[in-house]
């Protein structure tokens, strides 16, 4: 396992929707750390959409997060188990 993935990066408007007429880019980044998990989920340049229109926000260290505290825990018909 190399633990390198395959991210694929669209240009958007200020609305989010991705721009016509732009060409997607795509960069394999190896993810191994938190750190690098959460650069590749938008890092310091992390938006979320408030009120229709895409805005600084900290999605990416909540995103994080919340992998980490999944981490070892096992669901069997949608209750965990240990």
């Amino acid at each position: 396992m190399t633990n390198t993935y395959k991210i694929t990066a669209d240009p958007v408007g200020i609305d989010g929707v991705k721009l016509d007429g732009e060409t997607s880019s795509e960069f394999y980044k190896k993810i191994d750390s938190n750190y690098k998990f959460w650069e590749a989920l938008g890092g310091i340049n992390s938006v979320s959409k408030v009120n229709g229109l895409l805005t600084a926000g900290e999605g990416s260290i909540y995103k994080v997060a919340q992998v980490a505290n999944r981490v070892g825990v096992r669901l069997v018909n949608g209750e965990i188990t240990s």
